[in-house]
């Protein structure tokens, strides 16, 4: 998901980080924004609320 590390880089938050906050590996952040592999829809609501942003804007930001 392109808005993943769109929104993590706005942030200035590492990879790493952002995986200790949501209990993942940091290959999985990696995973996530390269498209190489989704999240599961129940880590959505969790993602949207470390950027505080709602789930469809996940699925908008990086698309235009």
């Amino acid at each position: 998901m392109k808005a993943i590390k769109l929104l993590r880089e706005s942030k200035r938050i590492k990879q790493s980080d952002m995986a200790v906050e949501l209990n993942v590996s940091q290959p999985t952040i990696a995973m996530w924004e390269i498209d190489d592999n989704f999240p599961p829809a129940k880590k959505l609501p969790e993602i949207a609320k470390f950027f505080n942003c709602t789930i469809d804007d996940l699925f908008k930001i990086g698309s235009e």
